[in-house]
């Protein structure tokens, strides 16, 4: 956490941050519970609980609260939370849960103690044991969330360009929004740069069970919520490096850049020959926006001209009305 920043002003940021959640959780799903039992509102809390929980989890490494609130953002509001709302409401209370259960393996003080790696990677367990206590209890009360054949499987690759071309039948989706892989994409330039191996296990684990059959009457599509919570905050600490990348990092933001301007010309294509050809080239508009920011910030970063005003409000705007047109588009689509 900043330490450059007072506690009072953080307070105050993480609740204006908890504040847009709010407004945005009702603005998503209250149009369509109102036609469904009352019981189905728990989508909204859990929604808010879901985005404030990685919000604070977030920033065991990032310092930026606009980061940290994209990062809660990307999270609760992502194609694979919202599509968590096909299931029982149970199901996505879980999902606000977990973010919750890796604050004392995040938070604990690691230092000086000689055991740290063993106690922290003691603490990651909880999310598991957090599931593993849910379901059965679920099932004890006869209660089943969650199918047991809904596992992690590969969609449409039409899927990997945009989740607006999915069906209902193809959620959830563990994947992003357009605008969003590029922060991803840079953040994990970072990530790897660091070499955080107690993460990558975690994340490749919780990918791995997702892929897996059912073991203890788990649904296995539950275990995809832990990568995907760990990716948001990658891509919100991707967010964070765009915002003061420098010439160190131009090789970083290069690829970054690269990578977008080819999705944008892969939507671009596939959208000549597709039926639904406005949500391709919608989607390449996107790609190519963010290409374009990230080529900027580079050479602003190879000049060694920080202009923040710039990118904190180019990355802001992009990345909002991306996740504010593509969530009302999924959830139009599930309900």
């Amino acid at each position: 956490m900043a330490d450059n920043e007072s506690l009072p002003n953080r307070i105050i940021a993480f609740f204006a941050a908890a504040v847009v959640y709010a407004g945005f959780a009702i603005y998503l799903y209250l149009p369509h519970l109102n036609n469904f039992a009352p019981y189905r509102r728990v989508l909204i809390p859990a929604a808010i609980l879901a985005a404030a929980g990685t919000y604070i989890l977030s920033t065991r490494w990032i310092s930026s609260p606009i980061a940290s609130f994209f990062a809660g953002l990307l999270y609760a509001f992502g194609p694979f939370a919202l599509g968590f709302a096909l299931y029982h409401p149970a199901a996505s209370m879980l999902l606000a849960i977990l973010p919750f259960t890796l604050l004392p393996a995040a938070f604990w003080p690691h230092k000086p103690f000689r055991l740290a790696p063993l106690v922290t990677a003691v603490l990651a367990t909880l999310p598991f044991i957090t599931i593993i206590v849910f379901f059965r209890t679920a099932a004890y009360y006869g209660l089943y969330p969650i199918p047991l054949d809904q596992k992690l499987k590969l969609a449409p690759y039409v899927g990997l360009l945009t989740p607006l071309m999915l069906k209902p039948l193809n959620f959830p989706y563990p994947g992003f929004y357009h605008v969003a892989i590029a922060p991803l994409i840079f953040g994990l330039f970072l990530f790897f740069r660091i070499h955080r191996i107690g993460a990558m296990t975690f994340c490749a684990i919780g990918i791995v069970l997702a892929f897996y059959t059912s073991i203890d009457q788990i649904s296995p599509i539950i275990w995809e919520s832990l990568p995907i919570l760990c990716f948001s905050i990658v891509a919100g600490l991707g967010f964070q490096g765009l915002l003061i990348a420098s010439d160190a990092d131009s090789g970083a933001l290069a690829y970054c850049s690269i990578c977008m301007a080819i999705l944008a010309a892969l939507s671009a294509m596939i959208a000549f020959n597709s039926r639904e050809s406005m949500l391709l080239f919608s989607a390449a508009a996107w790609y190519i926006a963010s290409a374009l920011v990230v080529y900027l910030i580079l050479r602003f970063a190879t000049t060694e001209h920080r202009a923040r005003i710039f990118r904190w409000t180019a990355l802001s705007l992009l990345l909002a009305a991306d996740v504010f047109i593509s969530a009302r588009t999924i959830v139009d689509k599930l309900f």
